[in-house]
């Protein structure tokens, strides 16, 4: 295993460039040991390429009004409570369409004759299973509305 060797200037050189003291503000024998050592020339390169992309990148960045910002959180607050009072209308919408189909299916099948041999295979298996039918119907109506009602709390 190769292990990188380092000295023990690295920290003092790495914190002077973060520091913009590189190179006007430091210790003359702090300058003259990373002009000899590579591994600290090295960090003073790597630190210097940083600082002058942070640079260009301030310069580079415009930064919204404040007035601005506040003014797009609030349109962004409001579509979220829009959207938020607006799922149970939907949810109550879907149930209504559900009923609403269920009731002109029945209604269709007892009037249709090309129905009536479903309707009475249909009637058969309601008295033969309707118990469990009944059952299954709760489970498939009960278990998404507490579901809804148990995650849509914040």
């Amino acid at each position: 295993m190769n292990t990188p060797i380092h000295c023990e200037f690295e920290a003092q050189a790495l914190a002077a460039m973060l520091e913009y003291r590189w190179p006007h503000a430091v210790e003359p024998t702090l300058r003259e040991h990373v002009a000899g050592c590579a591994s600290c020339s090295e960090v003073v390169a790597m630190a210097d390429t940083f600082a002058a992309a942070r640079q260009e990148t301030h310069s580079i960045a415009t930064v919204p009004d404040a007035s601005r910002v506040w003014w797009i959180a609030q349109i962004r607050a409001r579509r979220e409570a829009a959207a938020d009072a607006a799922r149970p209308i939907l949810v109550t919408q879907i149930a209504a369409f559900a009923w609403a189909l269920g009731i002109l299916v029945v209604c269709l099948g007892g009037v249709l004759a090309w129905f009536q041999p479903a309707r009475v295979w249909i009637s058969s298996m309601v008295v033969a299973h309707g118990f469990v039918i009944a059952m299954a119907a709760a489970i498939v109506l009960l278990l998404p509305t507490a579901a809804y009602f148990a995650m849509g709390k914040d």
